[in-house]
């Protein structure tokens, strides 16, 4: 087990506020309404063995009609896609947020596989595992920032009926012996259920992906026990740029923590040690860390200090620590967005003065991400993107005719994903990485100039 980080001093606020636009950004410009209820859908296989089972919670219906469901992308990979939790303590790691010096770090984590034959009566995992856990924090989030207002009870049905193309607990698919494993960290304050459609494309396509929620990290952290942990993080927009700087150093090393503490679990599981259907389904010679925004600085630092960790992606996340400068060493992907517009800085609450901070801090960058080109590593542009579209929530956004937005743009950075991971982890090669080529409107390669 890893030792955990500790913090220098305790500074707690339950609200996230801006670290780099996710959470604000991500539901208050993504979910604008109510969304209409699921339909029943046909019933499938459910696997023999469970870790934490999965259950639908169906509503009476919605108040509000007005506007239309967000949909996610179809996975375009050839396997049904399963779905199911695990909770995880490490016994050797204290909870670094919490005054009890006995209390051991606990994380809750999603996991989505290559599912096989999907029998009638399985049920479509939900989109949260616990809407009235979600609701208010979504809800004061959607609001912010917006001239709307609503209930939380509008954001409980709304998040309730968002559907998704994963089976709850259905068998791990016998194709494959083993199945090659991407850990998906999210961004400050937000959850791996933000990025569902990309766990379940990269499901579709033959990955295990685990979906870690960093717990006191994240706005909410839902326990098959009923417990519920809200954010721990202060508020950074009263910090100064130092501190800031000092809090996001210290958050990457949490989250880095507890990424090494799930493979750790993984390990175990796929070795018989914890119960699990995919036990021995795991091909643990091939693992890759994807993550946004804070998260993505975690991944970062993982796979330029974990051996285990093969390769990874960096969503549109600032580096922090030694990688800033020496980079990761191995091949890495970096997608990034364009410069955000007036309305999207409003959207997320975020100061134009704050989000120069954070560009000029993003600016000392350079070095680490030449240095990764060089090591083999890419640096993706989006035009038309802004910190957020790399999340599920954008999908209500209407697309650009001149670049990807909406449904476009999650189909298209989740093929970035997985062509990249196809060939760092398997040698396929991918004409997305041609640089002679353009595939698609709007997407181009960055060097940085050092």
């Amino acid at each position: 087990m890893n030792p955990s980080p500790r913090r220098p001093r305790p500074r707690r606020s339950a609200n996230f506020s801006v670290e780099s636009l996710e959470s604000r950004s991500l539901l208050s410009s993504g979910l604008r309404s109510p969304l209409a209820m699921p339909t029943p859908m046909p019933a499938g296989e459910v696997a023999s063995a469970k870790t934490i089972p999965i259950v639908s919670t169906p509503i009476a219906g919605l108040q509000n009609q007005a506007m239309s469901p967000l949909v996610l992308p179809r996975p375009s990979g050839p396997y049904p896609v399963g779905q199911t939790s695990l909770e995880v303590v490490d016994p050797a790691r204290p909870d670094p947020f919490s005054a009890d010096p006995n209390a051991k770090r606990d994380l809750m984590v999603t996991l989505w596989y290559p599912a096989g034959r999907v029998r009638p009566g399985t049920l479509r995992a939900p989109y949260v595992p616990n809407v009235d856990a979600f609701a208010p924090s979504v809800t004061a989030d959607l609001n912010s920032g917006s001239d709307q207002t609503l209930s939380i009870d509008d954001v409980r049905q709304l998040l309730a009926s968002i559907r998704t193309h994963a089976w709850a607990n259905a068998p791990v698919s016998a194709r494959q012996e083993s199945y090659p494993v991407v850990l998906l960290l999210p961004g400050r304050g937000s959850t791996p259920e933000f990025y569902t459609a990309y766990a379940e494309d990269l499901a579709s396509r033959g990955y295990v992906v685990a979906g870690v929620n960093p717990t006191g990290v994240s706005d909410v952290t839902a326990f098959p026990d009923g417990r519920v942990v809200p954010s721990r993080l202060p508020d950074i927009e009263t910090l100064p740029f130092d501190r800031l700087v000092a809090e996001s150093v210290w958050e990457t090393e949490i989250v880095a923590a507890d990424a090494r503490t799930v493979l750790d679990q993984l390990e175990r599981m796929n070795a018989g040690a914890v119960p699990s259907p995919l036990r021995g389904r795991l091909d643990l010679s091939h693992v890759a860390v994807v993550g946004h925004s804070l998260g993505g600085a975690a991944a970062a630092q993982l796979v330029a200090t974990d051996p285990r960790f093969r390769t990874g992606a960096d969503l549109d996340g600032t580096l922090w620590g030694p990688v800033q400068t020496a980079g990761v060493g191995k091949p890495f992907l970096f997608l990034a967005a364009s410069d955000p517009t007036a309305q999207q800085l409003k959207q997320a609450g975020l100061s134009r003065r704050l989000y120069q901070q954070t560009v000029d801090q993003a600016a000392l960058d350079t070095a680490g991400i030449a240095a990764t080109i060089r090591a083999g590593g890419y640096r993706v542009i989006f035009d038309g993107f802004h910190h957020s579209s790399f999340t599920d929530l954008e999908l209500q956004r209407s697309a650009s005719p001149d670049g990807p937005a909406g449904s476009k743009g999650i189909r298209v950075v989740g093929t970035y994903l997985a062509e990249f991971l196809n060939m760092t982890l398997f040698g396929r090669r991918s004409p997305l990485f041609n640089k002679a080529t353009r595939p698609y409107r709007g997407v181009w390669f960055s060097t940085p100039m050092t």
